[in-house]
């Protein structure tokens, strides 16, 4: 061992505390050399501190060769690993409805069938109509059924799924029995709900997976117009309780904008004039705007506080907030 070393050891002003100016130079060498190196592998030692954040889920809506989504995939990003899949043909509860199957639904490939008039019954689907006088309540001949299928793809977090069977007398559909499913970004199921008298349509969903707005009624083509009077529908999928449902209204589309705010389209003079509304679901109101379709002006964005414009002459950026520049008003529940 050198010298110094030695001699360090031997020292009996080691164990003393001297004044950082006072301390002699070579126990700082003493500290560098000998007690700082034996402290590395200690601290090289430390178990590693284990990630306890949870995988990273999402949802993934695989197309067909149509362009059609097929297919709903649920996704563990962490590890690349699917956690399960949903064929939403496959799921649709009406899918046995009946061996007589009479063709496909052309968009959707679900099949159409002509079904008894008792097995109608069970699904307690309406075989006639009293406002359409489209079919003799005695008639006995097999009633024709559709399936139809729309679920929401606006978010990776929850899908919401909504099936079904529609009984048809000619082109004209009589009643509709309905089912939604809500599922989180694990494949779970964690709302359902059956024997809904909706036909609901273009459902958007919060990204918790809280609140769902659906259009409802509306034409389907091929002369289908469905027996629900069109209008828009919010539920509360905690509770499964309908928080608003406006009726009789010319609803062109709605949309997710974030938070707990859904967006509707209402068409009030295709020329002239649209009307936005706003469903604030947390606070249960809506926020109302009517614009005219400018051309010297621009809608660039909806947000959880207001729309964003632009002009399109000067390129000046303005607000229309929510609160005050909308009409607000509550959420209702029309009884038609």
């Amino acid at each position: 061992m050198p010298f110094f070393f030695v001699q360090l050891l031997k020292n009996q002003d080691i164990g003393r505390c001297y004044p950082i100016k006072n301390f002699p130079t070579y126990k700082y060498l003493f500290l560098i050399v000998f007690v700082f190196p034996l402290t590395f592998p200690v601290l090289k030692a430390q178990p590693k501190t284990e990630n306890k954040n949870k995988p990273f889920k999402y949802i993934r809506f695989i197309k067909d060769n149509n362009d059609v989504r097929r297919k709903i995939e649920f996704w563990d990003s962490l590890r690349n690993v699917k956690i399960t899949e949903l064929d939403l043909n496959k799921a649709h509860p009406f899918i046995n409805l009946s061996e007589n199957v009479v063709g496909y639904d052309e968009l959707d490939s679900l099949p159409i069938f002509r079904v008894p008039v008792d097995k109608v019954k069970n699904l307690r689907l309406k075989i006639w109509s009293d406002k359409y006088n489209l079919r003799n309540p005695d008639d006995k001949d097999p009633v024709k059924i559709v399936l139809r299928k729309d679920f929401s793809y606006n978010s990776q977090n929850c899908t919401a799924v909504f099936y079904a069977a529609q009984t048809l007398s000619g082109n004209k559909i009589i009643s509709t029995r309905g089912v939604i499913v809500a599922y989180n970004k694990k494949g779970e199921v964690y709302f359902r709900s059956e024997n809904l008298d909706l036909d609901l349509g273009q459902p958007q969903i919060t990204d918790d997976g809280r609140y769902l707005c659906c259009l409802t009624g509306g034409y389907y083509g091929e002369g289908r117009t469905s027996n629900v009077t069109p209008g828009c529908l919010v539920l509360d999928l905690q509770n499964g309780k309908i928080l608003h449902f406006e009726q009789g209204n010319n609803f062109n589309g709605i949309g997710f904008i974030g938070c707990h705010y859904f967006g509707a389209l209402k068409n009030l003079d295709k020329v002239k004039a649209c009307e936005y509304e706003i469903l604030n679901c947390d606070e249960k109101i809506i926020h109302s705007l009517r614009l005219t379709f400018e051309k010297s002006s621009e809608l660039m964005e909806q947000t959880c506080t207001g729309f964003k414009f632009k002009d399109k002459q000067t390129g000046k950026v303005y607000y229309k907030l929510y609160n005050p520049d909308f009409i607000t008003k509550k959420m209702q529940i029309d009884e038609k």
